[in-house]
């Protein structure tokens, strides 16, 4: 049995559906699980999933959920529970041979008839941001600087990219999944600035820490924004094929709205006149999302109890009296050490809770280990 599952809040169910219906197309005797990382909304027609599971949240084992609902927002828990997920998905289908994750903005093309030959030698499947060092894009759009500027921040993001992961069931990939829940407990923050970038900068160890890992080389896997300046797209009998050798097996539609359509990525500098390549991929995504309801669900606000504000660039901060403290947080964070001597504990118990200093220790857990602090 194989399982692809995606996780997202109401909000993001309409990619959801469009990549389980691109993997019914390629991979149909797959099971698609949509991980609902929020709460049931009353105004949302849930049979309109139906040739999917739902499961929700709610429905997982999560030993610190209070815990984590108060220190995350809504991206950081998302991307906090995906190990959780995983577990779960193996609780629930014992017969599971391998699981596949893959972010909701995602779309498949072919199947993944060499993912089960990989996984059937390697207990982890990732793939990495970029592939090979550039003088130059392979374009000629983008300048030498820019590449720079690009690699600069994955050294700061991470050098996997987690909207895809796929295990075995193999015992190396349960110790995988026990060390990394150990550290998306705590660690899952969007904090550059304290080594942290949600839960992708862990996996950096991953091909140390676990030798079953393997790191996918092929250009055909997890094609985005960030990797377009090392591969072009063309049509081969109605496939498309990547930098001509290979299958694009799935595209990762990373930063693109499809109310802004002449936009690659909210992220990206390219343009599409200066990618004509995609043009046909990304026309045919945006009927897919609209036919699947995303102007009706891309607006809903989460239902789950989250306080903490969301980083920059992923949705508008809270309104509030406290909204200039709220997006000068990672600013006030290195002020920490200058100014803790001079607050008094109540004043420093509330900046504890808003996350603009380290937590204090917490009792240690249930395994005799002291609890890490939420800042690292």
């Amino acid at each position: 049995m194989n399982v692809v599952f995606t996780l997202c809040s109401n909000s993001y169910l309409a990619k959801a559906k469009t990549l389980g219906d691109s993997l019914a197309h390629y991979c149909p005797d797959y099971t698609f699980i949509i991980g609902l990382v929020d709460r049931l909304d009353s105004g949302i027609d849930y049979q309109f999933f139906k040739n999917f599971v739902i499961l929700s949240v709610e429905e997982i084992e999560l030993p610190e959920r209070g815990d984590m609902i108060s220190r995350y927002n809504l991206v950081e828990f998302v991307t906090a529970v995906k190990p959780f997920y995983f577990k779960a998905i193996q609780d629930r289908y014992p017969h599971v041979e391998n699981m596949i994750y893959l972010d909701p903005d995602t779309c498949v093309y072919h199947d993944f008839s060499e993912i089960e030959d990989l996984l059937k030698q390697h207990a982890i499947l990732l793939t990495p941001h970029l592939l090979k060092a550039q003088q130059e894009s392979i374009d000629h759009q983008l300048p030498a600087g820019r590449l720079l500027f690009e690699e600069t921040n994955i050294l700061k993001t991470g050098i996997f990219n987690l909207g895809f992961l796929a295990l075995n069931s193999s015992q190396e990939a349960q110790k995988f999944l026990e060390w990394w829940c150990q550290r998306l407990t705590h660690r899952c923050l969007c904090a550059p600035e304290s080594g942290m970038f949600f839960d992708q900068l862990w996996i950096n160890f991953v091909p140390l820490f676990f030798p079953g890992a393997k790191v996918l080389d092929s250009p055909g896997y997890n094609v985005a924004w960030w990797n377009l300046k090392e591969r072009l797209l063309r049509t081969d009998n109605g496939h498309y094929r990547v930098n001509d050798d290979y299958d694009l097996i799935f595209f990762h539609y990373s930063g693109y709205n499809p109310t802004q359509p002449d936009c690659i990525s909210r992220w990206s500098q390219y343009t599409f006149e200066q990618r004509p390549d995609v043009v046909p991929l990304f026309r045919d995504y945006q009927t897919a999302l609209t036919k699947n309801q995303y102007r009706t669900l891309a607006g809903r606000e989460s239902l789950l109890p989250l306080t903490q504000p969301l980083p920059e660039g992923y949705g508008a901060p809270p309104v509030g009296p406290w909204l200039s403290i709220a997006i000068n947080r990672t600013r006030l964070r290195r002020l920490k050490g200058q100014v803790s001597s001079l607050l008094g504990e109540p004043l420093k118990s509330w900046l504890r809770k808003h996350r603009l200093l380290g937590r204090a220790p917490a009792p240690t857990s249930s395994v005799g280990q002291s609890r890490p602090s939420s800042r690292g």
